[in-house]
């Protein structure tokens, strides 16, 4: 059949699936309700579902694939015995009437877990193991928690969104930024489960090489420099706007020019007052060694310090006059021991200690964000008397639960992925209020991210398997990711220096997913000998039933699931077709092998549902 035709073809039945998923999961709440009322169907979807449990291959029924009868009936009985935030936070839906989704079935929150925590979906033997665990009881769901946060790609999954959040997606941080080496220190940071508000000291205060102490690189990502010492009086200003917003929350870079307009107790002088603490700022730039000259490409090395200086802000008024400020804090707290110690640290030390409850609240509701899709105050980095939280009550005894655990990630991290809005579907219940979207009583749709989609891709079809190993090779995978994320930020349309975490979609992104380099390669492989997807559909094509093994091999892949019956019998259907066109005239319709019209089609039908799947919303979309 010639090319184009089959390229025509594909894309079509492609968009066709698309839509239908999109409508199957529209039709999900409506089936949810005549579906409770029958106890009887949800038992029987429960013990179907715990015969196969730890099985992503086995047989998906229709009620396993809504989530019905594959867990306890309520969110509430699920979740139960209640801890002190999710008593909360029911408190809050009931004072609403609020009615949580059903929860999520176990593999549909495998991979949601999979996606946040090592940013990418989990492989086959990683969901067989997963769902042993039995994750539909609470118990089990924690476990997995556990054990992911000990996976090698949890300090390379977070070290990446910190990077991201601090400096920016450039792989190399700008100019006079070491990149690479403030991702090193990020891992580390994370892997050694560092507190948090020890993190942010070493952010604000620390000084030394940025080859070496990778977060003084924070600094010079935002610092104007010209020569050793800040270039002009408003060289920090970048710098005293980036601290506050991402370590307290607070945008009070709208104040650098006047009072706040919708928030009145922040003035012009917290600005400035902020800025103060950064007037002593010194770089040293380091030579290069041998190896270093003439490679534009290698960051330069700089010493990053404190000297003293009796400097003050210096700021125009809106009425024209000149203001002048020393280091204050917030408010206009005074701190005299700026003078004993580097203005930095001083700084450092009080938002770590003294504000230390906003410094929580700010960190908690970025977790909080991260993982349900929006945070209890939106955007993210914006609290204020202008900018209510909902659910204040859950935000503070979360907030204060950092504190007591000592600012520990991890469990904070713990913490949320085990509340009772993480276990939810993001199904919409027949009869939902708009107020039910914000009080986190279903999961939100969640676009990933480029390096969750990359990274997802490279797991699900190995396409990397061919490039060997060693110091080489492994250089290669990370340029091509670096190169493919930033052609994905680009394409989808977004600041890469702003801290919104959404890609929204646009016509290059969708051509990049339907035929991209990296998805071409991946439909290409089918026809590679002793190529992850040709050994596929060797697999199916030496079973009784190859069609079958087909479609379970590709859902339980790219979907993390097992197919429905419906979507079986759609794949039996389509090879049924290939099989009967290419042997419609085949002079030797009869031969075995790779040159016989079975393995042809099930070769075509592969290659024509992997590209479907890979572009349906269930793959892309963190549900």
């Amino acid at each position: 059949m010639p090319v184009f035709i089959r390229f025509t073809k594909r894309r079509i039945a492609a968009f066709l699936c698309i839509a239908g998923c999109f409508v199957q999961m529209q039709a999900i709440g409506q089936e949810a309700k005549s579906q409770a009322t029958d106890s009887s169907a949800a038992k029987q979807g429960t013990s179907a579902k715990s015969k196969s449990a730890g099985r992503i291959n086995a047989p998906k029924s229709r009620s396993a694939s809504t989530g019905k009868g594959a867990v306890r009936s309520t969110a509430l009985a699920f979740a139960e015995p209640l801890s002190e935030l999710d008593a909360r936070i029911v408190d809050a839906w009931k004072a609403e009437n609020v009615t949580p989704a059903p929860v999520a079935d176990e593999y549909a929150w495998m991979r949601r877990v999979h996606l946040d925590l090592i940013g990418r979906v989990p492989t086959l033997e990683e969901a067989e193991a997963a769902l042993a665990m039995g994750l539909s009881q609470k118990k089990g769901r924690r476990q997995l928690v556990e054990s992911l946060l000990e996976h090698p790609d949890y300090p390379k999954r977070f070290a990446q969104i910190w990077k991201n959040v601090l400096i920016g997606r450039n792989p190399m941080g700008g100019q006079d930024v070491n990149g690479p080496a403030f991702e090193t220190w990020l891992r580390s940071q994370l892997l050694q489960n560092r507190p948090w508000d020890a993190m942010v000291k070493e952010l604000i205060a620390g000084e030394g090489s940025n080859k070496d102490e990778g977060a003084v690189n924070y600094i010079l990502a935002h610092a104007r420099f010209g020569g050793s010492r800040l270039a002009d009086r408003n060289a920090a200003t970048a710098l005293t706007g980036k601290t506050t917003r991402v370590f307290l929350g607070l945008q009070i870079q709208c104040t650098q020019c006047h009072d706040h307009f919708l928030n009145s107790t922040w003035k012009q002088n917290d600005f400035w007052g902020v800025n103060a603490f950064f007037l002593g700022l010194e770089r040293e730039e380091l030579p290069r060694d041998d190896t270093a000259r003439g490679d534009r490409n290698r960051p330069p090395g700089f010493i990053v310090r404190d000297v003293p200086t009796t400097d003050w802000s210096m700021f125009d008024r809106r009425n024209a006059t000149a203001g002048s400020l020393p280091p204050l804090y917030i408010g206009g707290v005074e701190m005299p021991d700026y003078e004993k110690k580097s203005r930095r640290a001083a700084l450092a030390d009080y938002i770590t200690v003294k504000d230390r409850n906003q410094l929580a609240k700010a960190v908690a509701n970025r977790y909080w964000a991260l993982f349900m899709g929006k945070g209890f105050v939106n955007p993210v980095d914006d609290f204020g008397d202008h900018n209510d939280p909902v659910m204040p009550e859950v935000l503070d005894a979360l907030a204060a639960e950092v504190v007591q655990e000592g600012f520990d990630l991890r469990k904070l991290i713990v913490t949320v992925t085990t509340s009772i809005p993480y276990q939810l579907s993001s199904e919409i219940p027949p009869g939902t209020k708009a107020k039910d979207d914000t009080l986190f009583a279903r999961m939100e749709l969640k676009p990933m991210s480029p390096e969750q989609l990359y990274d997802s891709l490279i797991s699900v079809t190995m396409v990397d398997e061919a490039a060997g190993s060693g110091a080489d090779a492994e250089r290669a995978r990370i340029a091509r990711r670096q190169d493919w994320v930033r052609q994905f930020v680009r394409n989808f349309a977004n600041d890469e220096g702003g801290e919104s975490s959404e890609f929204e979609g646009t016509i290059p992104q969708a051509m990049l997913l339907m035929h991209g380099p990296m998805v071409d390669a991946i439909i290409v492989s089918f026809r590679q000998p002793d190529s992850p997807m040709q050994r596929l559909v060797e697999k199916a094509y030496a079973s009784r039933q190859p069609a079958t093994v087909l479609a379970n091999s590709l859902y339980a892949r790219f979907l993390s699931r097992p197919p429905t019956a419906r979507e079986a019998k759609a794949v039996e259907t389509a090879f049924t077709q290939l099989l009967g066109t290419l042997s419609y005239g085949n002079p030797n319709p009869s031969a075995a092998g790779v040159d016989s019209p079975a393995w042809q089609a099930l070769r075509m039908a592969g290659e024509d549902l992997a590209w479907a799947l890979l572009n349906s919303n269930e793959f892309i979309l963190n549900h």
